[in-house]
């Protein structure tokens, strides 16, 4: 969140404003529980973190290695959330058109049929493809399955932005 209150995305984020000693405590503490044998999702999911809070930016973000943990992650623990933040990985290293396929392959995706966040990734691809017809079309499917007001708030946004680039209806 930004200090109005608004949905801040990771990459619009200033992570010199992130809090270093919490960070390095936490690294610490992933450090500490990836001793031993076993590897939970937890690990996994710490190691996610971890890898976003050491990047200097969002374009200096470890995206392979962050896939590689979620195909580690979603082998552990198929679910259609964790397909989803993977899609969003495989988006980053192989493209926005690969993070279209990964969504429309996603295994349980029915899953996601009442949930905000399958069609606002799709919309934040198409987007990313210039495809701003596409794109409203998604934002417009999430904003009326969002139920807080933030993300509401953000997706109307991002709507009227799409809408704008894309012409009349």
């Amino acid at each position: 969140m930004d200090p109005q209150g608004e949905l801040l995305r990771l990459d619009d984020q200033d992570r010199s404003k992130w809090d270093a000693q919490l960070i390095g405590e936490g690294l610490q503490h992933v450090v500490d529980a990836a001793r031993g044998d076993e590897l939970t999702e937890y690990h996994l999911q710490a190691g996610i973190a971890a890898i976003h809070c050491t990047a200097a930016d969002a374009k200096a973000t470890d995206w392979p290695r962050i896939l590689r943990h979620y195909d580690a992650l979603y082998a552990l623990k198929p679910s259609p959330i964790i397909a989803l933040n993977r899609a969003v990985a495989v988006a980053q290293v192989h493209g926005q058109q690969a993070g279209l396929n990964e969504l429309a392959t996603m295994p349980q995706r029915e899953r996601l049929a009442q949930n905000h966040l399958l069609p606002a990734v799709e919309g934040e691809f198409y987007w990313r493809l210039k495809d701003h017809r596409a794109a409203a079309e998604s934002f417009r499917r999430a904003l009326r399955l969002s139920q807080v007001g933030p993300e509401q708030a953000f997706l109307a946004r991002r709507l009227e932005s799409a809408e704008d680039l894309s012409g009349p209806r």
